[in-house]
């Protein structure tokens, strides 16, 4: 799965608007907007 995917899949049965919360976490972590379509497996601890 992608780093987005996996995002994706933790946000499952939240309540609010997902596309807020995924700009919101972008800003905040922008390295994460950059890598979200790398494969999660391939990130390091950190990321």
């Amino acid at each position: 799965m992608t780093l987005e995917e996996n995002l994706e899949f933790g946000a499952i049965g939240r309540r609010g608007s997902y596309g807020d919360d995924m700009e919101r976490m972008y800003e905040t972590f922008p390295i994460l907007k950059e890598r979200r379509k790398q494969i999660a497996d391939n990130l390091t601890g950190g990321e």
